[in-house]
């Protein structure tokens, strides 16, 4: 990724809307192509001084910036404020920290994904950024596992409960299942241990039943045969 960064030269910017000039002594101008108007920004300044970035660095921010279609001056500020504020101060750091964001969004896309999400509708929420990362990159989940658990949700709840979806997938997660079949096999073992302790409480039922007899017959005289052959009718 900063090979990728670092090989396009700071002169491209000219093509695509944003033109950055950074001096020796750190004054920087700006022009927005197409017919904006041309004025200057303390870019170089604002980053390699409030912030405390490297050039390097505030290169990293400018071609992230533009891999993002965001050129605006204002997202770039907050980059700057952002990286400055983590300690991210050489290429390596800047590398991990893009990684990071990009595994990040891709989690999101996934969640939008099994959730049948709208991804271009809005930005998702800290929380919601949360749980995506949580699921899919800590826990390694996949698309059709929070599939099932959405599915679990909209039969149980009958809406779209995100916090109800974490404790299906917390509760997974404790109990080992990360896979489809691991969640197949939980559920053969749940129906058997169900089917196997109704046996068991029918078959104790049974022997309360028979070694104790009910009110009805013990209260009535108990017959045999051999006592009936010896009756006399007559008697």
């Amino acid at each position: 990724f900063i090979a990728g960064f670092i090989s396009v030269p700071f002169a491209e910017f000219s093509s695509i809307s944003f033109v950055a000039n950074i001096t020796v002594g750190g004054a920087t101008g700006c022009d927005v192509a197409g017919g904006g108007t041309a004025a200057p920004f303390p870019f170089a300044a604002c980053c390699a001084c409030a912030f405390l970035l490297p050039y390097e660095v505030i290169t990293m921010i400018l071609h992230f910036a533009k891999s993002e279609n965001n050129l605006k001056m204002r997202y770039i500020e907050k980059l700057g404020r952002e990286w400055g504020d983590a300690g991210i101060d050489t290429l390596e750091k800047a590398e991990e920290k893009i990684n990071s964001i990009m595994q990040s969004k891709e989690a999101w896309n996934i969640v939008c994904s099994a959730f049948g999400l709208n991804k271009g509708m809005s930005q998702p929420t800290a929380q919601q950024k949360e749980y995506a990362e949580l699921w899919i990159n800590k826990w390694g989940y996949g698309e059709n596992m929070l599939r099932n658990a959405y599915e679990i949700c909209m039969n149980s709840r009958g809406e779209f409960r995100l916090n109800y979806i974490n404790g299906i997938i917390r509760k997974w997660h404790s109990e080992g299942i990360l896979t489809e079949k691991d969640l197949a096999d939980s559920k053969r073992e749940r129906e058997y241990a169900q089917k196997s302790s109704a046996e068991v409480s029918y078959e104790n039922t049974k022997a309360d039943k028979g070694g104790t007899p009910s009110k009805t017959n013990s209260s009535n005289t108990s017959y045999s045969i051999d006592a009936f052959k010896e009756y006399d009718v007559f008697e």
